[in-house]
């Protein structure tokens, strides 16, 4: 049987790729660089035998070339997740490089469900827009007022998870019975995060400790696959949140 942790996040390099972007709390400030040196202590007990992340697997040796800067503290300080937290719990759980699980296809169809509803369905594209705005609005709140044990807490949290799905959920009713383009988009997402749980799977054996830090809308998904997966079980990451 395998073990599997999921650790949800936001992009620590705020690359505002994705429909609710904000400014974020600084990464690089030492509150959060004493947090995150706590955490990767306390994810360590876990004892991860590998630790995958949102790396496409093409890229993942030009990761761990990074890496392997890294311990010898040749590599300058940047923001992105798989280097301030990815490294640093390689590093604390003696693990000599990190895998890659992510897939970048099939695309998601959010422009053109964005027109669809413009042209065809404007009370579905103002519902929508209500909800990113809302969401915008909550998160940009969200990052002015609470440290960074706290985001992460939330990240990790089964009711924002739940959130996270019903907005795709929001428009798959767009289309339906003709072009079904909320739908197709909708697939599309499940579609890329079943790709990623086949390269989890690829890692997958008796007596492995699976950590895997990917974006928080990634695990809200992923975390259903590895739940019905007969092969694996779960264990949450809250208790290593609260207690760094």
């Amino acid at each position: 049987m395998t073990v599997a942790l999921f650790l949800g996040v936001f992009h620590f390099g705020n690359p505002r790729r994705d429909a609710v972007h904000v400014d974020q709390i600084d990464i690089l400030a030492e509150p959060c660089q004493a947090y995150l040196a706590a955490l990767a202590r306390q994810l360590a007990m876990y004892r991860p035998t590998r630790l995958l992340v949102e790396v496409h697997p093409s890229r993942i040796d030009q990761t761990n070339e990074q890496y392997r800067a890294y311990l010898a503290g040749r590599l300058e300080p940047d923001r992105p997740e798989v280097q301030q937290l990815g490294f640093r719990v390689a590093e604390a759980s003696g693990l000599d490089r990190l895998h890659g699980i992510d897939e970048w296809r099939p695309l998601m169809l959010f422009g053109e469900l964005l027109d669809y509803m413009a042209d065809k369905d404007p009370g579905a594209k103002a519902a929508f827009d209500s909800l990113l705005e809302s969401e915008s609005a909550e998160e940009a709140h969200a990052h002015a007022t609470m440290d960074l044990r706290t985001l992460l807490l939330r990240t990790n949290d089964d009711d924002i998870d739940r959130r996270n799905k019903a907005a795709y959920l929001s428009t798959n009713a767009v289309g339906a019975g003709d072009s079904f383009i909320g739908a197709d988009a909708t697939a599309r997402h499940w579609n890329r995060n079943f790709r990623m749980y086949a390269n989890i799977q690829r890692h997958t054996a008796p007596g492995a400790r699976l950590l895997v830090i990917a974006g928080q809308g990634h695990t809200a998904v992923l975390k259903d696959f590895a739940r019905d997966d007969p092969n694996v079980v779960v264990e949450s990451a809250l208790p290593y949140l609260r207690d760094a």
